[in-house]
């Protein structure tokens, strides 16, 4: 039971990975960026993006 907690656990961090590499690329690209473009692109929430954008600041 323990073993099957620890890995459901671990493949929860996947989605987050896989985003969070796509935000840092493409930040990445722009100079200038704006929230509201950002989660338009992404198609993620405005809060989302913004907290995240938040952290990598």
């Amino acid at each position: 039971m323990t073993i099957i907690t620890i890995v459901l656990f671990a493949l929860s961090y996947i989605p987050t990975l896989f985003f969070n590499k796509k935000l840092k690329k493409f930040l990445s690209d722009y100079s200038s960026i704006e929230d509201k473009m950002v989660a338009r692109k992404l198609k993620r929430s405005l809060p989302k993006i913004q907290e995240k954008m938040h952290n990598l600041s």
